[in-house]
């Protein structure tokens, strides 16, 4: 399990990256995994593989488009995209980032994925993440991933909550 302190200046560098992409250029990445967070020589991480990027906003009529390509890494993809409807590209590149944090932090990925009925059941019970801690964890991790994997879009975190969680502000110590 990696560091809580190092792996929050990880997940900081890379929501950094993804709010500049959301809120600035109105891209949505769409394959957020830990296989495209690349770290250079100092350390620092760096967001890659933006084969399944768009520009998901219309800035004429002010609207997110939402998407119907369901693409990105079966572990990381939001319950939207698993039963084939329309998404908000930006709330499924938070849902990946919940999936990537548990992931750092726990030595292992939230949902099991080999069976979609299955992967999906454990995505919408909300009391099946609780079981998939390894270590004990401060509530305001927990809150952060559970806000981040909230089945319902119009609930779930956005990129800009993980920025603005004490666990980020405070560099990983908001537990202490």
């Amino acid at each position: 399990m990696l560091d809580e302190k190092l792996t929050a200046n990880w997940i900081a560098q890379v929501s950094e990256a993804l709010s500049y992409l959301h809120n600035s250029l109105f891209i949505a990445h769409r394959d957020i995994k830990l296989e495209n967070i690349l770290l250079n020589d100092q350390n620092e991480a760096k967001l890659s593989d933006f084969g399944f990027a768009v520009k998901a906003y219309d800035e004429e009529t002010e609207t997110i488009e939402l998407s119907k390509t369901f693409c990105g890494s079966k572990p990381y993809q939001c319950p939207q995209i698993i039963k084939r409807v329309k998404y908000d590209p930006y709330k499924a590149d938070a849902w990946a980032m919940g999936v990537l944090i548990f992931g750092m932090l726990n030595d292992r990925l939230p949902f099991h994925t080999n069976d979609k009925n299955q992967f999906f059941n454990e995505q919408k019970d909300p009391k099946y993440l609780g079981t998939r801690y390894k270590k004990e964890f401060c509530e305001h991790i927990k809150q952060l991933i559970a806000g981040l994997l909230t089945v319902d879009e119009s609930k779930r975190f956005e990129i800009n909550d993980i920025l603005k969680s004490d666990w980020i502000k405070k560099k990983g110590n908001c537990c202490q």
